[in-house]
């Protein structure tokens, strides 16, 4: 991660919004509908655990140190930029891959419609954090 023109700060920031955004999505926004879609799979058998909030922390801090790689170089750091390509990636890379997984799983498209929504966003929020905040290193 010592690759010139990354903000460490942004990328930690974006993670940390991003982590909590998840919470805010499923556990408070859209409770009752994730709880709907969730339940078509039965009862839950892998309890959350401590270990489960650390990954999902640790996936989020890739999520903004991969994007602040990929808007390092950026001759446009804006946040505008930054959403752009948030939901670019989103679209492109998390959309595609997890509709076909859903369509070939048989889930139905109600969890999917939840974790695509929860994605752009985050995606987009993260986008904008990195790409809108530029470390004096980076200029």
């Amino acid at each position: 991660m010592g690759r010139k023109g990354i903000n460490h700060a942004a990328a930690w920031v974006g993670a940390i919004v991003f982590y909590l955004w998840g919470y805010l999505w499923f556990g408070v926004i859209f409770k009752s509908a994730t709880a709907a879609a969730m339940s078509q799979f039965g009862p839950i058998t892998n309890p959350v655990t401590t270990g489960t909030y650390i990954l999902a922390f640790i996936m989020a801090l890739i999520l903004g140190y991969g994007t602040a790689n990929a808007l390092a170089d950026s001759s446009t750091p804006t946040v505008a930029h930054g959403i752009s390509f948030g939901v670019f990636m989103g679209v492109v890379f998390y959309g595609s891959v997890t509709f076909t997984t859903a369509l070939f799983a048989g889930r139905g498209m109600g969890l999917w419609y939840l974790d695509i929504g929860w994605a752009l966003i985050g995606f987009a929020i993260v986008g904008a954090i990195v790409g809108g905040w530029r470390s004096r290193a980076a200029g």
